[in-house]
């Protein structure tokens, strides 16, 4: 779900990024919006300040000249997917959670 502020902004996780996560990509991003539920500086991607063009450059020139960098941002990038985000995990949760519903309910 996203919701969009008049101001454009938008509230979710954007696909893109768990997409490029997935496939063990090292994620460079800002800590807006719904990234910082998918996203932990240093674990698994490096946040930069929104609208700083030079944290952005220098987080990229960082990234591509440690090749060790990259290999740990990109492996943990892909287990925090498989982990927290597998498409079927998160169905089986919700279909817990909804198959609770009625009884909280009707306790309360």
């Amino acid at each position: 779900m996203a919701v969009i502020l008049d101001n454009g902004d938008r509230d979710g996780i954007p696909n893109v990024l768990a997409e490029a996560m997935a496939t063990g990509l090292p994620i460079v991003t800002t800590p807006v919006s719904g990234i910082p539920e998918i996203v932990e500086d240093g674990i698994n991607g490096i946040f930069v300040p929104p609208n700083d063009e030079a944290a952005l450059a220098e987080a990229i020139k960082r990234v591509a000249a440690d090749s060790e960098l990259r290999a740990r941002l990109g492996e943990s990038a892909r287990r925090t997917i498989i982990e927290k985000f597998d498409s079927s995990k998160t169905t089986m949760e919700l279909q817990k959670l909804f198959a609770a519903a009625p009884e909280r309910v009707a306790a309360e």
